[in-house]
């Protein structure tokens, strides 16, 4: 029951900012990866959203449910929870792909979220389907409803890495929305020995 009361406020708090809303998108996140190596093979990617301050103002604020004006661990929890199960079916809106050959990865970790510095954050980890080995990556987010945008972070690349990575923008085309830019992430990294594969925080 608390879990079902959380989501449904922050769903009417975020419905409320969509009302006064005049144009797509509605939300908007930055996002920062962090690549994870396996000797010399890339393995995965960890993966970092930070909502925008509008965004993690109305989080807060639904997802409250006792009032004491801290988000707790079954707070943050139910959030999260809520939001794996709507983005899981879209695969998080990640499109990885290698030479333009889509990639396929599963989802090694479902979301987790944090506040810090008053900014709501949601993590998660993918494993691809088959390492690539040299390591030369696409990565973007897109919604083609474009009711959520997530841009390139500045820097994009978290935790200390010997991987380099360039975001460029790219028009692709949306649902009633015409072509749109989105970031596009190329990640490369050189080949190297074994490494901490942990390189966001997750608590």
């Amino acid at each position: 029951m608390r879990t079902l009361l959380a989501l449904r406020l922050v769903a009417a708090a975020i419905a409320a900012a969509v009302a006064s809303a005049e144009a797509h998108p509605h939300l908007r996140f930055s996002f920062r990866i962090a690549p994870l190596l396996e000797e010399t093979r890339l393995t995965g990617l960890q993966v970092q959203w930070e909502l925008d301050p509008i965004a993690s103002m109305l989080v807060r604020r639904g997802a409250d449910v006792n009032g004491d004006g801290e988000l707790d661990a079954d707070e943050l929890d139910a959030f999260a929870s809520g939001n794996h199960s709507l983005l899981a079916p879209r695969a998080y809106l990640l499109q990885i792909s290698r030479q333009g050959e889509p990639q396929p990865f599963t989802v090694s970790r479902a979301l987790k979220a944090r506040v810090q510095d008053g900014r709501v954050t949601l993590d998660f980890e993918v494993r691809l389907q088959s390492p690539v080995e040299p390591h030369s990556l696409s990565v973007s987010f897109f919604d083609s409803t474009w009711y959520v945008a997530l841009n390139a972070a500045e820097p994009v690349l978290a935790g200390d890495t010997s991987c380099r990575a360039q975001a460029r923008l790219a028009q692709w085309p949306t649902v009633g929305w015409g072509e749109q830019a989105v970031s596009v992430v190329d990640l490369t990294c050189a080949p190297q020995g074994p490494v901490r594969p942990a390189a966001i925080a997750t608590h």
